[in-house]
């Protein structure tokens, strides 16, 4: 059996779940804008994969928490 091989879409998944985690703890911390930015990048590394997968659902939730962060930064 072939091991399966990681591509591009994948590690930009990976990458989001980490920007994801570093979000969180800021926010955790008090650091609001911060936060927001992470999540943010988070954001740009998630929608590639979900677009892909075709997980519609993904990307409206994805775009919903963008536009919340973007409304954050610049406030």
């Amino acid at each position: 059996m072939k091991p399966y091989e990681q591509d591009w879409s994948d590690r930009s998944r990976d990458l989001a779940n980490l920007f994801f985690l570093i979000g969180y703890l800021t926010l955790m911390l008090d650091h609001t804008k911060a936060g927001a930015g992470v999540y943010l990048v988070a954001e740009c590394f998630l929608m590639p994969h979900s677009i892909r997968c075709r997980s519609w659902s993904t990307v409206i939730v994805s775009l919903v928490f963008t536009a919340a962060s973007v409304a954050r930064l610049v406030r």
